[in-house]
């Protein structure tokens, strides 16, 4: 996106358009899981932040504007945010991380924040566009999974019966020490084969 004059200089005009189009992004973006829109000066700078995330976080455009970092991220997230989002605006390349956001009431949600460079007909960056996507409810399934998955290696592990599992292709791809022991075959040659039936020593 390129805002610029008839002579090809940047409009004064163009913090306006730039957040009227953003406005406009966001509401038809809405209902695709784009949570918010907003905008950022050269030196990121919030410039924009649409009226749901003024709503979710509780902040104003003045506190988004002058410490959104430090009020909004997850302490855990804030270092690891902050290097991200310096090395784009050093860069001028594109960025993208996930990172928890407070909302008004103390509770964090995950979310997914894109940020891209918009820049004039020179070539230069005028502003940053971004977009923040709610993901909390993924993040929850993906921990969920990576539980149970804990549980499942945990059982496994210490288990004096032969646990096996395969993909769809009929590779193996758990083998655990019961099933090594019981069929003389060790896991790291297991994994990735067909089970061979009537294989000797190895059958399964």
């Amino acid at each position: 996106v390129t805002f610029v004059s008839p002579d090809g200089s940047e409009s004064d005009r163009q913090p306006v358009a730039r957040d009227r189009i953003a406005e406009a992004v966001f509401t038809d973006t809405k209902h695709s899981g784009i949570y918010e829109v907003r905008t950022a000066a050269p030196d990121g700078t919030i410039t924009f932040a649409s009226q749901q995330w003024h709503d979710y976080s509780g902040l104003s455009p003045e506190n988004e504007a002058q410490d959104w970092l430090r009020l909004s991220l997850h302490p855990d997230d804030h270092d690891r945010c902050l290097a991200t989002w310096g090395r784009a605006l050093e860069s001028g390349n594109a960025c993208e991380i996930e990172v928890r956001n407070r909302r008004h009431d103390g509770v964090y949600r995950w979310f997914l924040t894109r940020a891209t460079p918009v820049r004039d007909g020179r070539g230069q960056i005028s502003s940053w566009f971004g977009t923040t996507t709610d993901i909390h409810d993924r993040k929850l399934g993906e921990e969920a999974l990576r539980e149970s998955e804990m549980r499942f290696r945990a059982v496994s592990e210490t288990a004096n019966d032969a646990i096996v599992t395969v993909n769809e292709d009929g590779r193996i791809q758990y083998w655990n020490p019961g099933a090594a022991r019981m069929f003389g075959w060790p896991a790291d040659e297991a994994v990735g084969e067909a089970p061979a039936i009537g294989r000797v020593g190895h059958d399964v």
